[in-house]
């Protein structure tokens, strides 16, 4: 579950939600109390907000603390495994965090899952931990960076990329790089979106399209700048990415991205497929029947899907997978 610019600190059990509890909430509450549905800190928050918005009266409480407590709130009320938050506006110290102010990782422990301290990988913007099988960077670029420092923090993420391949066999990014391309949803691509999928896709991960129009709404203007990325043996447990209707203080909305309890083995091993006998024209012909006409007029995640799963069956069908090899010893050993 990934958010944006949540803050504060969040309360257990029937305890005071945050630090900055007052009577004013508890007056305010009363005023909708047919509207509440018994004790419940998120509805208590909504209708809070919705009235002092009415009331044009925000000096009750910060919208960015309301964020990050109606953040842990919906986490806990979900049981949330992992959440992948990005620009927060105070990091908390049972937080992996990166080395500025910008990327976290709070594993919440809520069913189990650990994460491997002696793991972590900090860089600034960027943050990496091993969690069970599955080694989870959050990363965070502000939009108004130049492409030189764009760059190097390109250069970091490939290389925190690149450690945690070595210490986990399914890996994950997530957070908000403000970046935009059209393969994870945007309405258009610039170059920084090439930028960050060329680094994506040399680490061998894969983009994922999130269920949704936007992620982000501020005056009118939307687009998607939270993206995840996974690679293939965590693609096998991916279920599903959708952006949640949940209220939120922030100009992000909650995302939500259900994988399988296990993370499934890649079926048969690392292999890649050879080319060498292979037959180009027949190969074309079935790529164009299923290309011509629908991939460039209609940009649903649904017809790429269609076309992936289409020439993932072709190469099974017409290529010869070849494996690397094992106990392979040379021609002359003593």
């Amino acid at each position: 579950m990934t958010d944006r610019r949540a803050d504060a600190v969040g309360g257990s059990g029937q305890d005071p939600p945050c630090s900055y509890w007052n009577p004013d909430w508890l007056h305010i509450s009363e005023r909708h109390e047919e509207e509440l549905p018994g004790y419940n800190e998120c509805e208590l928050y909504r209708i809070t907000l919705a009235y002092n918005y009415a009331s044009k009266d925000l000096t009750l409480f910060d919208s960015r603390k309301l964020a990050q407590d109606l953040m842990m709130q919906y986490v806990c009320e979900s049981r949330v495994d992992i959440v992948v938050i990005s620009e927060p506006y105070r990091q908390l110290p049972y937080w992996f965090n990166d080395e500025g102010v910008d990327a976290s990782i709070w594993v919440t422990l809520i069913n189990g899952r650990y994460a491997m301290s002696e793991t972590l990988v900090q860089k600034t913007g960027i943050v990496g931990i091993r969690v069970c099988d599955v080694f989870c960077v959050s990363g965070y670029s502000s939009p108004s960076t130049t492409r030189h420092v764009f760059d190097v923090f390109l250069r970091e993420l490939d290389c925190v990329l690149k450690e945690g391949r070595k210490s986990a066999s399914a890996l994950m990014v997530a957070g908000d790089f403000n970046a935009k391309t059209r393969v994870w949803g945007g309405n258009k691509t610039e170059w920084r979106g090439t930028c960050l999928l060329n680094v994506i896709t040399k680490c061998d991960l894969l983009p994922i399209r999130t269920t949704g129009n936007y992620s982000f709404l501020r005056n009118g203007r939307t687009s998607f700048p939270d993206i995840l990325s996974i690679n293939r043996r965590m693609r096998l447990s991916w279920r599903q990415s959708a952006a949640l209707d949940w209220y939120s203080p922030s100009d992000h909305f909650y995302i939500l991205h259900m994988f399988t309890s296990s993370v499934k083995r890649a079926v048969g091993g690392a292999f890649v497929y050879s080319t060498k006998q292979i037959d180009a024209d027949s190969f074309l012909n079935k790529f164009d029947a299923i290309y011509t006409d629908h991939v460039l007029k209609i940009d649903e995640s649904a017809c790429g899907e269609r076309l992936q799963n289409s020439m993932e069956r072709t190469c099974a069908e017409d290529l010869r997978k070849k494996f690397p090899l094992r106990g392979k010893r040379r021609g002359n050993y003593w």
